[in-house]
């Protein structure tokens, strides 16, 4: 048992992710999985109309610095900004029950079951989940399948990806196939990340290419020709 009897929501997420090395930055904790490798907990919190109690929704991941980096230069748009990852899910499908989970958090009352069963969760299933992606090839063929990262994070991760590995020309087919996919959208069945709060959509609208995909193709278009990593 904790020695422990918190009674804010605030102290409970401040608790955990201490207790498990995580740092705070805005809206998500980060912890450092290898030299440029970071893993993430984001929570989402939720009342239901309920006075005095917080439901919380877990979502665990990992960001890759280098990646995020070329990512800012080609988009404007900055993850490490948040540690918001580039992968990630919601813990309950990593748990037995492969299914969502929440905490359900009672404001003024002692929490330490709570506490106790998310960190429980969190060391047992999220943890090793993060650290499989310290491996580059895993973090690689998770960003290349749509059915776990989505059209979003693949369209504009794996080119990158590719770049890196001194592949342009990879990058640059993945592009094309995405502009083509967004101008003639054509699947019955749109793949979405489980536990994300939106869905996920093949392309932005019917037949046409969401501008800010367009910038980013024509920014990595002009990214140098030379083998960026071998």
């Amino acid at each position: 048992m904790l020695n422990t009897s918190i009674t804010s929501l605030n102290g409970c997420l401040q608790f955990i992710c201490k207790e498990l090395g995580f740092k705070k930055r805005k809206s998500n904790f980060y912890k450092p999985l290898k030299e440029g490798v970071f893993s993430t907990i984001g929570f989402g919190i939720s009342h239901y109309g309920i006075a005095g109690h917080s439901f919380i929704n877990v979502m665990v991941g990992v960001i890759y610095e280098e990646v995020e980096l070329l990512s800012y230069q080609l988009t404007g748009y900055n993850r490490l900004a948040f540690m918001q990852p580039q992968i990630g899910t919601q813990i309950g499908y990593l748990m037995p029950e492969n299914k969502p989970k929440i905490w359900e958090f009672v404001n003024n009352t002692d929490n330490t079951m709570t506490i106790e069963d998310l960190l429980y969760n969190l060391k047992n299933y999220a943890i090793p989940y993060q650290k499989k992606y310290q491996e580059p090839s895993v973090f690689f063929d998770s960003i290349d399948d749509v059915n776990i990262a989505g059209y979003l994070i693949r369209d504009r991760y794996l080119p990158i990806l590719y770049y890196l590995r001194g592949d342009k020309q990879s990058g640059l087919k993945v592009i094309e196939e995405a502009i083509e996919r967004q101008l003639h959208p054509n699947m019955p069945i749109v793949p979405s990340i489980r536990g994300a709060e939106v869905e996920l959509y093949v392309g932005p609208a019917y037949g046409r290419v969401d501008p800010s995909y367009l910038t980013f193709a024509e920014n990595y278009r002009n990214l140098p020709d030379t083998d960026h990593k071998q």
